[in-house]
């Protein structure tokens, strides 16, 4: 979150930011693993597009390349 946190600007971007990440979030562990993020982005443009997406925000946002997103990035 913290990658985001840089690049949200209002209150409510954050608490958006927030919602999206825990509802992605599936085994509640507060990271965010690629089959998480996959299937999270596949239900809404298919899984192709998905998977691309996919990469690209793991490739940014996971600081530690531990290979989840966590809360804290």
């Amino acid at each position: 979150m913290t990658f985001l946190i840089a690049h949200l600007v209002t209150k409510e971007e954050m608490q958006e930011a927030q919602l999206a990440f825990q509802s992605l979030d599936k085994n509640n562990d507060g990271k965010l693993s690629h089959a998480e993020l996959l299937e999270g982005f596949a239900a809404t443009m298919g899984i192709n597009a998905a998977q691309i997406e996919v990469d690209r925000i793991m490739a940014v946002a996971d600081i530690d390349k531990n290979g989840h997103i966590d809360y804290s990035e």
